[in-house]
């Protein structure tokens, strides 16, 4: 996966440079963010390229012969699927619907039952994976011996180099990522404005580099 200067900038969710800059005189209208500044000596480089998860899955998929929608034969048993996994459904409902006799006849579907459904949904790319580190917690509570009560808290996370890594790498995010750093103004001239952070790419320790 290349890394350089020429990917696309993110869409802005505010419409800019489309007002008059007169108009922040004005203290009953509020400031439209109009001007954007480059940070000089921030332009990043491209170090090397990485074939990204996705492409791996893909590749994969493509050798074993199977469907770019695996585990699911089509993409619509895949949007079946991820209806059934966001409208609401209970497990009960979805093992009803799937039993049907309507739906086993001509959904020609490769899953009949909620438990084949869920294998599947099992078999998915799950990310970065999980790790839990237990922490024992002393109260101020004493037990029957008179010691402190001690509880023990579970810690969940994730490395979060693997994180950026796997946000980096999905095709889904390719036209909105963002790897200049940039300053953001409230003014469309270059009379002085205010700073607006709205994205980590404008806040101090990414356009301020030392």
């Amino acid at each position: 996966m290349d890394i350089d200067s020429d990917a696309p900038p993110l869409r802005d969710p505010f419409p800019r440079d489309s007002v008059d800059s007169g108009a922040h005189d004005d203290p009953r209208v509020v400031p439209t963010f109009s001007r954007r500044a480059t940070v000089e000596d921030a332009v990043p480089s491209t170090f090397g390229t990485a074939t990204t998860s996705f492409d791996a899955r893909h590749a994969e998929n493509e050798k074993l012969g199977v469907s770019s929608w695996y585990p699911f034969e089509s993409k619509k048993e895949w949007e079946l699927a991820r209806w059934l996994m966001t409208a609401g459904v209970s497990q009960t409902a979805i093992d009803d619907y799937l039993k049907l006799p309507i739906t086993r006849e001509h959904a020609d579907l490769t899953f009949n039952n909620k438990r084949t459904f869920f294998k599947k949904i099992d078999a998915l790319p799950q990310g970065p994976e999980w790790t839990c580190e237990p922490w024992d917690i002393t109260g101020d509570l004493l037990d029957e011996l008179g010691k402190p009560m001690v509880e023990t808290a579970e810690l969940w996370k994730r490395n979060p180099v693997n994180c950026i890594r796997e946000l980096i790498g999905n095709p889904a995010f390719k036209d909105v990522m963002k790897y200049t750093p940039e300053k953001l103004y409230t003014t469309a001239d270059h009379r002085p404005g205010e700073r607006i952070f709205d994205e980590m790419w404008r806040a101090h320790p990414v356009t301020n580099p030392i």
